[in-house]
């Protein structure tokens, strides 16, 4: 089976999930290529994209018809929404979808997935209806939460694929009741995976068993919707009350400059902001820690994390967490056993929940205990990885039946 994966930007140092599950599927022998619609930036990579066989192909945005034809009334609804994208992005995600269709055809692809149903997702849709092939895509955060998401291009989208996959059951519930009444019955719940038997990662969980440091890890992009304008508030407090934890911020983002300023307007000297850095230095960093802090909030875009990443990674190193009691962080981290989880935007219970963790030592243990057992249980590739491919079979089987059944 060879699949592509459609990616609006590859590779992307925030999106570890993707290159994880990549490594997996080439792992299990399954071919794997990229289509990246857009060229990557310029910002530290991976160390593990070397490890990764398969091609990348950049989709360069293709010349665009001011109008897209008219593809009869199968089509018409996905044609209506892309048209109502602004500034022709619409009818150029169009062309891209025929690019796809015709590269899908020369490089003998099997399947298509595609990662947020936003612009990769669009057009893998425009290439289905062009004459792709089969394609499922995962929703994540952004692409469901926001608000302003034209629903009937959702849905258009949707009846195409073959499949929707989720992160979380919160998410599984919220895509139901928001886009289709409440029915769930395409929508497949799959956790993303982590490589828990790779030798660095091995190496950095080892190295966490005899962790001595006080400070605080927080590691994400730096954005409202991760809370750490929360953290420098709680961290002052904490200081005003008597107790002084340093904190180490990894990542970069909109707020950087906002929020070094709001520590140095709270006199937080020991407030480190590292900006963003590949996994292995946020694995290590994760080996030195006493505690995790990602105080994860609602956004005013509507925007929130479905399943981060990083709680999953700390919790397999046996790092104790605080966080929130927000969409799919409690399938994580369940409150008093792997860490400590507060109501999103309180800054006082965040304040007592690092009090207390970082007080309690009988608590850290029994999370520096569970978090590995939980991590293997839910969140390991090799459990994951199964039931995506599972997915991606199903899709091509019931494509060749219905085909069959035509001839």
């Amino acid at each position: 089976m060879r699949v592509a994966y459609v990616l609006k930007k590859f590779p992307r140092l925030s999106e570890t999930f993707i290159l994880n599950e990549l490594l997996g599927l080439e792992e299990s022998g399954i071919e794997v290529e990229v289509v990246s619609l857009r060229e990557p930036d310029d910002e530290p990579r991976h160390k593990d994209l070397a490890r990764l066989r398969a091609p990348v192909h950049f989709l360069r945005r293709p010349r665009s018809p001011e109008r897209i034809p008219d593809q009869g009334d199968d089509a018409r609804d996905l044609i209506a929404g892309l048209e109502r994208i602004p500034g022709g992005k619409g009818t150029r995600r169009w062309a891209q979808g025929a690019a796809l269709a015709r590269l899908a055809k020369q490089r003998g692809y099997d399947h298509i997935h595609a990662h947020f149903m936003t612009v990769a997702a669009q057009v893998a849709a425009a290439s289905r209806v062009q004459g792709g092939p089969t394609f499922t895509v995962t929703c994540h955060a952004k692409d469901i939460f926001r608000h302003g998401i034209d629903a009937d291009l959702f849905r258009a989208v949707s009846a195409r694929t073959s499949g929707i996959v989720t992160v979380s059951d919160f998410n599984r519930r919220f895509v139901a009741d928001r886009f289709f009444s409440g029915r769930a019955d395409r929508i497949h719940r799959i956790y993303n995976g982590l490589p828990l038997d790779d030798p660095s990662f091995l190496t950095h969980a080892t190295s966490a068993s005899t962790r001595s440091s006080q400070r605080i890890l927080a590691v994400g992009r730096l954005v409202e919707k991760k809370g750490f304008d929360l953290l420098l508030k709680a961290l002052a407090q904490l200081r005003d009350e008597g107790l002084v934890i340093g904190c180490d911020i990894l990542g970069d983002g909109d707020e950087s400059g906002a929020l070094r300023e709001l520590a140095r307007s709270l006199n937080l000297d020991d407030v480190h902001f590292a900006g963003p850095q590949p996994r292995d230095e946020v694995l290590r960093a994760m080996g030195r820690a006493e505690m995790m802090v990602l105080p994860c909030r609602r956004g005013r875009d509507g925007n929130q994390d479905a399943l981060p990443t990083v709680l999953i990674e700390a919790m397999a190193m046996g790092l104790p967490i605080v966080s929130t009691r927000l969409v799919g962080i409690p399938e994580i981290v369940e409150d008093t056993a792997q860490g400590l989880l507060v109501d999103p935007d309180d800054v006082a219970g965040l304040a007592n929940s690092i009090r207390r963790l970082h007080e309690d030592a009988a608590l850290r243990r029994r999370a520096q205990e569970s978090g590995p057992r939980r991590a293997r249980r839910l969140f390991d590739r090799k459990k994951t990885l199964p039931q995506l491919v599972s997915v991606f079979r199903g899709a091509i089987r019931n494509a060749a039946a219905r085909e069959e059944s035509r001839a």
